[in-house]
């Protein structure tokens, strides 16, 4: 067993007081059945397990190895409340892909509707404070 850091120091009581009701695996997850498993693209661009789970009735979805992140649905990716729901979020579910297609066009946008605002800056600026052009460098 592993050094206790409260033994010795008259805290073992406070420290036994403390963890007695405590349960670290108090989330339910005996109650959850693994459905399927798949990799995907997590944020950091690694490829990791996205797990679907059910309870019978709903429906909840995972990042990480299944052998370290337990189901609990207070942290879950996604819930969906019917099996076709869930079945569909799966199959077409691809990770952080999916979102990545979704900034560059965010970002062709953003650049388009920025470089419009800009030039509406410059001369706005321009008209009221002159362009510069009679500065001396």
């Amino acid at each position: 067993m592993g050094y206790d850091i409260f033994h010795g120091f008259g805290l073992d009581k406070i420290h036994d007081s403390l963890t007695e009701n405590f349960d670290y695996k108090d989330n339910d997850s005996a109650k959850w059945r693994l459905v399927k498993t798949k990799s995907v693209m997590d944020s950091d661009g690694f490829m990791t397990e996205y797990s679907w789970y059910t309870d019978g009735e709903k429906h909840i979805f995972m990042f990480g190895d299944s052998d370290i992140y337990e189901p609990d649905e207070d942290y879950a990716d996604w819930v969906a409340e019917s099996e076709k729901e869930a079945e569909d979020w799966f199959e077409n579910y691809k990770g952080f892909d999916d979102e990545e297609d979704m900034w560059e066009d965010f970002d062709e946008e953003f650049s388009d509707d920025f470089s419009g605002n800009a030039d509406f800056m410059n001369d706005g600026f321009n008209r009221i404070y002159g362009d510069g052009s009679d500065l001396e460098d």
